[in-house]
């Protein structure tokens, strides 16, 4: 940890301590705003440093503050833990935390309108699209039909109810059994399409939670530091001396155990004793601990396997056999290019062998499809609201540029597609979007990557775009075509083939958003580029209207549901 984690703790207490005082004073809107995000940003921070030891805290309470306060406190941090649980990206848990952070601004002195007009105008969309539906419906909750509604909230609207049910204070449980209760009666509650929403909260928490106290059947009490699925870290503790012991056990989990009122911490430097040096190293040592640092491959390189894999592809004589048992233990390279193999017989044969869809594939086209699914698996490795439209617009993209790289003799299929994903990669990577949970405004003109999404904030998707290009060795034709795709054609300074591939970006932009989103052409510089760029490919508008519609007919691309 670069900080203590009782700093951290601090941190927050007297934060949420500053927040209460200016909500009863009715302060200054935007200060109050910035404060929230100032508060969650730190605790994402400081969470993704240690996980495990910060989601303990939730079962812990702070005698020397308010219980308000304390409630807030657990709001945040099992808000927290959701997200993590869920594999959200971290620019999304910023507005999760603020929206459990301010779940009770009905409740407030006199500030809420003019809170609730200001947060609307924010960037941070998941604010206000969670806490405001969620917030109203809450009252709701003792009246028919409550859970039924739950269908028609989007997921983050659905794990914002998860934490205000989870934490319901007004619960008539007894303070030690509140966990599991409200656990229990949700569980029941909920409809059958929202328990995908439950699973990881059991996986990783458990019905009894780190950080809870708990006593055995011979009498001893103990809290318990972490878990797997058969197994507790836990610290020995004596009530009558407030003692607990410098060792810690690893014990088989108990489900007869007695779970005790939450451990008041007096002195926050207990919360350093708990979870020391010692417990990291016997932590890391558990076996099937829960992997709840959010295992993160780096977006800068590939991954090693993919390169393992395309050496030996590369190779004169190459050893098939030792290929296919590489792409075979990378289960989703494997699937993919069984399914690309079984698509490209329009599912007349199905490709139930890695060696049948690598022979029917060829190294090159094989190839490509393992370098578009290690793209793409790289790009989704975390969660976000818009995460679902940016990958149905990338794949179907992806179909756009098959469909016109088949009618060009110099271009390989699966080299455009290959490079229509990269391409679009820079939409993944775009920090305000993994704020959002709408669409934004699209722009003009509709060839140009930066120009697909009208932003606030000052970013550029083709920067990302061509970084992440040339970070996984692309051929320099390919940068060159992505770098120069909102140039008209006739004024690109490129070699014929890649002025065709960048003319073919596009053209295949411009297309996908017709498709996509019903965008007509909007502008003289929209029909000229579509004209030169036609000419380029020596196409006629009928040939693009037949594309159109077979992608239509064939991508199997959809509209998420929101």
């Amino acid at each position: 940890m670069s900080q203590p984690l009782s700093k951290g703790v601090q941190n927050q207490l007297e934060g949420l301590a500053e927040l209460e005082k200016r909500l009863q004073q009715s302060g200054n809107v935007n200060d109050i705003l910035s404060h929230c995000l100032s508060l969650s940003r730190r605790l994402v921070d400081d969470y993704n440093l240690e996980p495990a030891a910060w989601q303990s805290l939730t079962q812990l309470y702070f005698p020397s503050y308010s219980r308000t306060l304390n409630h807030r406190f657990r709001r945040m941090l099992l808000a927290l833990n959701l997200c993590q649980f869920h594999r959200w990206h971290t620019q999304s848990r910023y507005g999760m935390v603020c929206a459990a952070m301010t779940l009770d601004l009905y409740s407030w002195p006199t500030i809420t309108e003019t809170f609730l007009s200001q947060l609307k105008r924010l960037d941070h969309r998941i604010w206000s699209s969670s806490l405001i539906p969620v917030a109203r419906l809450l009252p709701l909750q003792k009246k028919a039909g409550f859970y039924r509604r739950f269908t028609r909230l989007t997921h983050p609207q659905l794990l914002l109810m998860t934490v205000a049910l989870l934490t319901n204070p007004s619960s008539s449980a007894s303070r030690e059994e509140k966990w599991l209760s409200a656990l229990r009666k949700l569980a029941r509650a909920l409809p059958t399409a929202c328990y995908d929403l439950l699973t990881p909260i059991i996986s990783q928490a458990g019905l009894i939670p780190p950080g809870s106290l708990i006593r055995f059947a011979d009498d001893k009490t103990a809290i318990i530091l972490s878990r797997t699925d058969t197994s507790w870290l836990i610290r020995y503790y004596d009530p009558h001396c407030q003692h607990f012991d410098d060792d810690i056990t690893l014990i088989s989990a108990s489900p007869n155990c007695k779970v005790l009122a939450p451990l008041k911490v007096k002195e926050l430097s207990v919360i350093n004793t708990l979870w020391d040096v010692h417990w990291q190293a016997a932590f890391q040592q558990q076996s099937g601990a829960p992997s709840l640092q959010s295992s993160s491959q780096p977006l800068s390189k590939p991954p090693a396997k993919l390169l393992a894999i395309q050496d030996l592809l590369q190779r004169q004589d190459p050893d098939i056999d030792k290929i296919c048992e590489h792409i075979a233990a990378e289960g989703f390279l494997a699937r993919q290019l069984k399914t690309t193999a079984s698509h490209r017989t329009r599912m007349k044969l199905q490709m139930e062998e890695v060696k049948h869809a690598l022979l029917f594939q060829g190294f090159e086209r094989t190839n490509s499809v393992l370098v578009q699914q290690a793209l793409l698996s790289r790009l989704n490795q975390f969660y976000f609201p818009l995460q679902q439209h940016i990958l149905q617009f990338c794949i179907l993209f992806g179909h756009v540029v098959e469909a016109l790289a088949e009618r060009q003799s110099k271009l390989t299929t699966e080299t455009v597609v290959t490079l229509g994903y990269f391409f679009c990669s820079g939409l993944f990577i775009s920090l305000p979007l993994k704020r959002r949970t709408s669409l934004p405004r699209r722009g003009t003109p509709h060839y140009s990557l930066e120009t697909l999404f009208v932003l606030a904030t000052d970013t550029s998707s083709l920067k990302h775009s061509l970084t992440l290009t040339r970070a996984w060795q692309q051929p320099t034709s390919s940068v060159d075509a992505i770098r120069c795709h909102h140039q008209l054609p006739d004024d690109m300074r490129l070699n014929t083939l890649t002025k065709l591939q960048a003319s073919l970006l596009g053209l295949a932009l411009m297309m996908t958003r017709q498709i996509y989103f019903g965008d007509s052409l909007a502008s003289d510089a929209d029909r000229q580029y579509q004209q030169q760029a036609l000419t380029v490919l020596n196409l006629q508008s009928a040939d693009q209207h037949n594309i159109i519609e077979s992608v239509l007919e064939n991508s199997q691309c959809y509209w998420p549901v929101d």
